[in-house]
């Protein structure tokens, strides 16, 4: 009888053993699963972030196109106002000499017919 209880605990023991076995092998297996879902699920974040940051920087770069054209733009337009108020001066000052020319003209004639009045008289 003694033996025969030893030979069951001994088979206890196995089947006790190989349960321990199989949960540790279930164990391993789902924790595998579970890391491998888990770096999938960090990966597509990844590529989700990365896809994100790429869509910002193509909007940044366009964004910054766009500022740099209108800066352009505006100073062409600047340079254009500096020159075309620089003729504008410069037909002013022009007209200005012709007047004053015209002017002393009239001035030295209006002169010349006095004195000529006066040398008359």
């Amino acid at each position: 009888m003694d033996e025969r209880k030893t030979k069951e605990t001994k088979l206890v023991e196995k089947n006790v053993q190989v349960e321990l076995n199989n949960e540790k092998h279930n164990r391993k297996e789902t924790e595998q699963r579970l890391v491998k879902k888990v770096e999938e699920k960090i990966n597509a974040l990844r590529s989700d972030v990365t896809k994100e940051q790429k869509k910002e920087d193509e909007i940044i770069e366009s964004q910054t196109k766009i500022v740099v054209d209108e800066i352009n733009n505006i100073q062409d337009t600047l340079e254009n106002e500096r020159k075309s108020r620089a003729e504008g001066s410069e037909k002013l000052a022009k007209r200005l000499e012709e007047e004053i020319h015209r002017m002393e003209t009239l001035i030295a004639n209006e002169r010349k017919v006095k004195q000529r009045e006066k040398s008359n008289f």
